[in-house]
């Protein structure tokens, strides 16, 4: 796992807070966009000067599925709440509903 719990709380939370209205993919994207800043993810390659081999390394299972955790340890303390308007009221669009809540991870 190349992130902690408490490392995912806090970029979530940090999106959240400059993006109180957005949808569950912009949350994991934002996730993985730090795993690729750490080399963990994207394109990789390993070689000398005759070879080289060069792959595309996606997020791990564990990975994904702590962002889901921490995605859903926010809905159930109601940081978050489905919906950001009355056309777009259920998933994947959420919303902050606790600011205060939300500063716990920041």
């Amino acid at each position: 796992m190349a992130l902690s719990k408490n490392e995912v709380e806090y970029i979530i939370a940090k999106h959240l807070e400059s993006n109180p209205k957005t949808q569950i993919a912009a949350i994991r994207n934002v996730v993985e966009d730090k795993l690729r800043e750490q080399g963990v993810i994207g394109k990789q390659s390993i070689g000398n000067q005759y070879y080289t081999k060069t792959w595309e390394e996606r997020i791990s299972n564990k990975d994904a599925l702590l962002i889901n955790e921490v995605f859903y340890d926010f809905l159930y303390g109601r940081i978050i709440t489905p919906g950001i308007d009355s056309l777009n009221n259920d998933f994947p669009w959420v919303h902050v509903s606790d600011p205060e809540k939300l500063k716990k991870y920041l």
